[in-house]
């Protein structure tokens, strides 16, 4: 039996911030294909940035990563077709649509047929439970409706 690959695979990877604030240093890791994963750890421990990094929204200062094979620096926009986070504090969610409006602009960024748009809008909306809520504005979700929404969005 072979080895398996790793989908993601990150060797000694680095990222400081202004003010030389160190989120990510040396990190080493290896995600098998259909593995799930997670990281525990205090606030400020860099977990945030961690994840922003493998989805390529923040550039590391050092080290390789890749994701099922694809640098996210050098092929970064190749990298956003595999993988999407779902982060709780992030804020690309369109307040003012509503759900619908929001699926399906990401929809269309995303490159989707046009003819796939509007059938896979209301699919992923009605995997995670919001297509009752469709019409309704994301300003008015819960923070509970708004994770679903993310998660939706990372179907697509």
């Amino acid at each position: 039996m072979s080895e398996p690959t790793a989908a993601i695979e990150a060797r000694a990877l680095e990222r400081t911030f202004k003010g030389g604030v160190e989120a990510v240093r040396g990190i080493d890791l290896d995600v098998a294909g259909g593995e799930v994963f997670g990281f525990l750890g205090p606030n400020g421990a860099g977990k945030t940035t961690l994840f922003k990094t493998l989805a390529t929204l923040v550039i590391p200062d050092s080290g390789q990563v890749t994701i099922e094979g694809l640098d996210i620096v050098t092929q970064d926009e190749a990298v956003r077709r595999v993988i999407t986070p779902v982060i709780a504090d992030e804020r690309s969610l369109r307040w003012r649509l509503t759900a619908y409006e929001n699926i399906r602009l990401f929809a269309v960024l995303y490159g989707l047929e046009p003819g796939a748009v509007e059938s896979r809008t209301w699919e992923v909306l009605e995997t995670v439970g919001l297509a009752d809520t469709g019409r309704k504005l994301v300003g008015e979700f819960s923070s509970g409706m708004k994770h679903r929404l993310m998660i939706a969005r990372a179907l697509l």
